[in-house]
């Protein structure tokens, strides 16, 4: 497979400082013609950076090409939003949010809406008890043939993508790297394995990062994702924004959830979640937020309240919705 001249066009426009996805989509009937295209980044380029001329651009584009030549001998394949099948997003996502290029390995349909999604988030370090409950969720969600999304990260998000093997269930990974050099490396025969079994990796990143402060940006920027390719949203355990040193890419999914009016929902296990700081953001949320709440004895209701209602979408009225089961 190779890259088409849009995704090149894209891929290169990308590599100057200040320009985004949102310059892209308001640009794009300019991606098409070089000229054009140049004479834009001229005028937006950030001014730390010298504005690239023709022969610049050009010489860019050859060694973005060369770079995309190989990586696709190594991955499945890229799309960009112009691409008639480029996946769908939930919810109200603003054009800044909004992915312009996908590089994956595995069935890139998963992201499609005909398809069920819920991204499941948490936190790095659950205990045996958290895991237990999120993996008792899980088994419902996949007996409902609904696909798990979640980061790949360790920890809660291992577990899901783990379980949902287990299950035989589908699982997509967004990742913040490369997807032919998955992070965290420990976790690379697990992505191996979603693919294997008919899942999906997927990253907006071609390249690795230049700088470490690029690569924690790449987390928060992952998080969106998460949220925006899913119809649901679901916070397995998570320490709360005041709890200083603690990971917070759950905290940043949940928050573009909620942005993007996508449901969400908690659980919550009175017996063994009061006095732990590590639900602290669920106890957070269901105090200050519209959240559904799910316990270990209601695991089938909560699902079913979370899920009766679809993502909203600007166009989308409360007669149009339709339920998910």
């Amino acid at each position: 497979m190779n890259a088409t001249q849009s995704t090149l066009l894209i891929a290169t426009a990308l590599t100057y400082k200040g320009i985004g996805s949102s310059w892209i989509i308001k640009n794009q009937e300019k991606l098409t013609d070089i000229e054009h295209l140049v004479a834009l980044l001229q005028r937006d380029v950030r001014r730390d950076e010298e504005p690239p001329n023709i022969q610049h651009f050009r010489e860019t584009l050859t060694r973005v090409e060369q770079q995309h030549n190989g990586i696709l001998t190594r991955i499945e394949g890229v799309i960009s939003f112009l691409d008639p099948t480029f996946p769908d997003l939930r919810g109200n996502v603003k054009d800044g949010d909004r992915p312009v290029l996908l590089y994956y390995r595995g069935d890139i349909s998963l992201l499609k809406k005909k398809n069920r999604n819920v991204a499941v988030v948490g936190h790095l370090n659950p205990d045996s008890a958290t895991i237990r409950f999120e993996t008792d969720v899980v088994d419902e969600l996949i007996n409902e043939g609904i696909t798990i999304v979640s980061g790949l990260a360790q920890g809660c998000d291992a577990v899901a993508h783990q379980q949902t093997l287990k299950r035989g269930g589908k699982t997509v990974a967004v990742l913040p790297s490369p997807v032919d050099n998955v992070i965290p490396s420990q976790h690379r025969d697990l992505a191996d394995q979603i693919v294997t079994n008919g899942g999906l990796l997927v990253s907006e990143y071609w390249a690795n990062p230049y700088a470490r402060m690029e690569q924690i940006s790449r987390f928060v920027t992952r998080d969106r994702l998460q949220a925006a390719f899913s119809d649901g949203i679901l916070l397995v355990a998570s320490y709360a924004e005041a709890d200083k040193g603690f990971d917070s890419g759950s905290r940043h999914a949940l928050a573009k959830a909620k942005q993007y009016s996508i449901p969400r929902a908690v659980l919550y296990d009175e017996t063994i979640c009061t006095n732990d700081p590590a639900y602290n953001l669920n106890r957070q949320l269901q105090l200050t937020d519209t959240v559904t709440t799910i316990t270990p004895s209601t695991i089938r209701v909560g699902l079913d309240n979370f899920l009766s209602t679809p993502p909203r979408t600007e166009k989308q009225t409360s007669v149009e919705q339709m339920t998910m089961f």
